[in-house]
């Protein structure tokens, strides 16, 4: 959902009302469907006693590739213009985390009763 909001974010037409809607939707899409479900899964795959670590961990991993991100996208934007560098990395990374979701193995997550001490 986050890969087709930006689609239509970067390739519909260039009025207000179309990127507020599709913007919103990104962000809603992005923060309650990637955000949360990620931070869900990384807590849920490490031991409990460390799941605070983890999730700070994450945290910051999430805040500092922000800042890679940026320059990456105006690498982008140098190279392929505004749509192209949106549609690769805000539409295609998105497709491609997707992807690497598919390989997640929830049966070796960690649970509180099985905790190796």
């Amino acid at each position: 959902m986050t890969a087709l909001a930006a689609v239509a974010l970067f390739t519909g037409p260039p009025s207000p009302a179309w990127h507020a809607t599709f913007s919103f939707l990104f962000g809603l899409f992005a923060s309650s469907g990637g955000y949360v479900v990620l931070a869900g899964l990384l807590v849920k795959s490490v031991r409990p006693r460390i799941a605070g670590h983890a999730s700070g961990l994450f945290i910051t991993c999430i805040y500092v590739a922000a800042g890679v991100a940026g320059y990456v996208f105006s690498r982008f934007v140098g190279v392929l213009g505004w749509t192209g560098g949106g549609l690769v990395q805000i539409a295609g990374l998105s497709l491609i985390g997707a992807l690497l979701a598919l390989f997640l193995r929830p049966i070796l997550f960690s649970t509180p009763e099985r905790e190796i001490r």
